[in-house]
């Protein structure tokens, strides 16, 4: 990795968007696609984590759940537990 100075560092911060990345991309080469793929993957597990958190609520809404409002209040505010995913899920299954 190389250590950039003050002066360097300012110019940079300076420096508008598109000129900005034309110096990163020509001083680092060709390694620009790997990070737009691995932005690409992140994006598309985080999108895959979120469906999942979510499952218990459009489990129920899809199924006509008459309790599907208070499952979605449970997967949202109590989700983030696996308890509270748990009970949400087995609610919107039974």
């Amino acid at each position: 990795m190389r250590k950039m100075g003050w002066a360097a560092l300012a110019t940079a911060m300076l420096m508008p968007a598109p000129a900005l990345a034309q110096t990163y991309m020509a001083s680092h080469g060709s390694h620009m696609g790997l990070g737009i793929v691995a932005i690409l993957v992140l994006l598309v597990i985080g999108v895959a984590l979120i469906a999942l958190h979510f499952l218990p609520g459009i489990i129920a809404t899809r199924r006509h759940h008459r309790s599907a409002l208070a499952i979605w209040l449970i997967n949202i505010f109590f989700g983030w537990t696996l308890i509270g995913w748990v009970v949400a899920l087995v609610w919107a299954l039974n």
